[in-house]
């Protein structure tokens, strides 16, 4: 009984420590369209967040296959139109568009705390969940499966017309749309863990 307690401390110190740190994203805050969600996990005794995103809409100019020599030219969390996408097709260089699904790490108390939020991501929709570390901490990252990638210009040469363009960024907004609705079906079911 003794081991139950000191774990239970354990994890609320960790607790404590991680939600004090500063927010060391690009951005600096949690996004607002999933504050709600990051403060509901973090408002349960079981589970802390430690990063997230909302999902979002970037053009990414690539100037070689290294990740850390790309450049966001526009990021949104919000739909977008193609007017806004087409503004920043200029570049001597490779561009991407790139429809990312949510994302959240959630540090979770024991393996049944972590059971009982993986069966809350699946009804949710977010498939693509699962326990990501067993180690010293017991670690799940929901995300879900709504995703499109694409190159939009090569070299500085532009790839796709305004009409493709038209349907590449409606297809992403229909799954920003998807997205932001498992967002929010997960956030009425951890109010029942």
């Amino acid at each position: 009984m003794a081991g139950r307690f000191e774990s239970i401390a354990r994890f609320s110190e960790e607790k404590k420590k991680i939600l004090s740190r500063a927010d060391m994203s690009k951005k600096g805050a949690v996004d607002s369209e999933i504050r709600h969600l990051v403060d509901s996990l973090n408002s349960k005794g079981d589970y802390c967040t430690t990063s997230s995103c909302a999902g979002r809409i970037t053009l990414i100019e690539r100037r070689s296959s290294n990740k850390m020599d790309a450049s966001w030219l526009l990021s949104s969390h919000q739909p977008m139109s193609a007017d806004d996408a087409r503004k920043h097709l200029i570049s001597k260089h490779d561009i991407w568009l790139i429809q990312e699904s949510c994302i959240v790490h959630v540090f979770c108390r024991d393996l049944a705390a972590a059971e009982r939020l993986l069966l809350a991501c699946r009804r949710a929709g977010l498939k693509r969940s699962g326990v990501i570390s067993f180690n010293k901490k017991i670690m799940i990252e929901t995300m879900g499966s709504e995703k499109v990638e694409t190159i939009v210009t090569k070299a500085g040469r532009v790839l796709v017309n305004d009409d493709y363009l038209g349907v590449l960024i409606g297809e992403c907004n229909q799954r920003m749309k998807r997205n932001r609705e498992k967002m929010d079906k997960l956030y009425q079911l951890i109010k029942e863990i």
